[in-house]
C-alpha cells in the first residue's frame, strides 16, 4: 500500500504554490504599472529599428498606424522628409490609417498626392497605387509613367522592378491588359504606348466603381 505525502512534503508543495501565486501577482502588478508608449516613443522606436538588410524590420511600420489619428501630424510632416525611409513610412501608414478610418480622407488624400512628385520612382509609384485604391484618378497617369522606370522597388521582399509593379496595379485597377513584359523590350514599349493611348482616349470618361475597386469607362 502506497503511503501518502508526508507532512514535510505537503508543506514544501504549499510553500512553492504560494511563491508562484505571489510571483504571478507581482508580474501582473508590474505589467499594470508599465506605462504605454507615447506616439512619439512609438515613432522613434520604429524608425530606430529600421535595417535595410532585414526585411522583417519593414513590418514594424504598422506599429505607427496602430496609433490611429494621433499619428497624423508627424506622418504628414514626414511625407516630404529628406529620409527616403521616412517618406516610405508616411505613405504606408497614411494609407493604412485611411483604410481603417474613411473619415480621415480629406486629411490624408492631399498628403498622398504630394508624394506623386517624389524624386524616387518607387515611392512615386507606391503613392499612385495607393491613391488608385481609394478611387483617386490622379494615380493612374503616374502609374503609366512609372512603366518607363528602370528603378527597383525598395522596402519590399523580394525587391522587384518599379515598372513591373506599376503594370500590375494598372491591370488591377482598370481590368485592362496590354501584354506588358518586363524582360521583352519591344513588348514593354508596345505596352507603354497602349496604356498611354488608352489614358488619352478615356481619361475624361473614367469613373470609379467602389464595389469592383475598378476604374471603368462610363
Amino acid at each position: 500500500m502506497k503511503k501518502g505525502l508526508s507532512k514535510k512534503n505537503k508543506a514544501i508543495i504549499a510553500i512553492v504554490f504560494v511563491i508562484l501565486i505571489i510571483g504571478f501577482g507581482i508580474f501582473a502588478w508590474w505589467k499594470a504599472k508599465e506605462k504605454p508608449k507615447t506616439p512619439d516613443e512609438v515613432f522613434d522606436s520604429v524608425l530606430a529599428s529600421f535595417n535595410s538588410k532585414d526585411p522583417k524590420s519593414f513590418e514594424n511600420v504598422y506599429q505607427i498606424s496602430d496609433i490611429g489619428e494621433q499619428a497624423l501630424p508627424r506622418l504628414t510632416s514626414m511625407i516630404e522628409s529628406n529620409s527616403i525611409y521616412e517618406r516610405w513610412v508616411a505613405i504606408v501608414c497614411l494609407s493604412t490609417l485611411l483604410r481603417n478610418n474613411q473619415d480621415l480622407k480629406d486629411q490624408i488624400i492631399p498628403e498622398l498626392e504630394k508624394a506623386l512628385d517624389d524624386k524616387n520612382d518607387y515611392l512615386k509609384m507606391l503613392s499612385a497605387a495607393e491613391l488608385c485604391s481609394f478611387g483617386e484618378i490622379k494615380g493612374l497617369p503616374v502609374l503609366i509613367t512609372s512603366l518607363k522606370s528602370d528603378e527597383i522597388s525598395i522596402f519590399s521582399d523580394p525587391p522587384s522592378p518599379v515598372s513591373l509593379r506599376a503594370n500590375m496595379h494598372l491591370e488591377q485597377y482598370t481590368g485592362k491588359d496590354f501584354d506588358y513584359e518586363y524582360d521583352d523590350k519591344d513588348k514593354r514599349e508596345d505596352a507603354v504606348e497602349g496604356w498611354e493611348g488608352w489614358w488619352k482616349k478615356n481619361k475624361d470618361s473614367l469613373v470609379w466603381d467602389g464595389e469592383k475597386d475598378l476604374f471603368e469607362v462610363k
